[in-house]
């Protein structure tokens, strides 16, 4: 064998020696790149179990925080108890009031209570405004005009609305404590003339208001008929909560 060839054959043993070398490096290091990325795997789902107990037990809070307010507002629910007489009959009735939890509602369509057209007070003020209105939009297209003319008329009507309901509860809260004061006396003393027309007139005052809110109920509720005595307030009053 030459010289030549012996190089030959040493230099083929040293690059397959390097070959073998770099094998096993890449084997080496790819072994450690999976142990790392199975490292990483592993944490992952560790830390995805923890979100998730801690969000069950977040949930398990957050339901024993709910049932022990429902406790508590079951407790306070009952605020009052009292008997009240009407004036569409000649039973009384028992009244509890419930203090429940309010929801809120989004804005729907206004529709006016044509009973403030009754008022004198309202009248004014809306002929009053409307003069106004004609000056401030005067230099207004009319469709734009008239649009304008229902969004303010709209705003007015309940505020006016709103300052005038407290009033008129109070009024009839007063009314109607007159009338179960009187139908204790008139237990006592049924021949009682006087006591007996201030019952009546009484009733008749406190059934007038009783078909005003009747009538507000059915405008919400979106009736447009009504018999007299076919339906009560309350009908009306299921009816406008069915359709918020």
């Amino acid at each position: 064998m030459s010289s030549k060839e012996i190089e030959d054959k040493d230099i083929s043993n040293s690059e397959e020696e390097n070959s073998d070398d770099d094998t096993h490096y890449r084997g080496a290091t790819q072994k450690k790149e999976g142990e790392e990325a199975s490292k990483v795997k592993i944490a992952l789902k560790e830390r995805t179990l923890e979100k998730r107990l801690d969000t069950y037990k977040t949930a398990e809070k957050q339901k024993k925080r709910e049932k022990s307010g429902e406790k508590k507002d079951q407790g306070n629910q009952k605020e009052k108890l009292m008997t009240n007489s009407f004036g569409f009959t000649d039973h009384g009735a028992v009244m509890t009031t419930l203090n429940f939890q309010t929801f809120k509602h989004g804005p729907s369509f206004y529709k006016l209570n044509t009973s403030l057209l009754n008022d004198p007070n309202y009248v004014d003020m809306i002929n009053k405004y409307l003069d106004e209105a004609d000056r401030k939009f005067q230099d207004l297209d009319l469709h734009l005009k008239w649009e304008m003319l229902k969004i303010e008329i709209a705003e007015i009507s309940q505020e006016f609305s709103k300052a005038k309901n407290p009033q008129r509860k109070i009024e009839t809260d007063v009314k109607q404590q007159q009338l179960n004061e009187l139908e204790q006396f008139f237990s006592k003393d049924p021949n009682n003339q006087e006591h007996i027309d201030r019952i009546n007139k009484l009733k008749h005052e406190l059934e007038i208001r009783c078909m005003e809110g009747t009538k507000g109920a059915q405008l919400r509720a979106g009736i447009k008929w009504i018999e007299e005595g076919e339906r009560g307030t309350q009908f009306f009053l299921n009816l406008e909560k069915n359709s918020e």
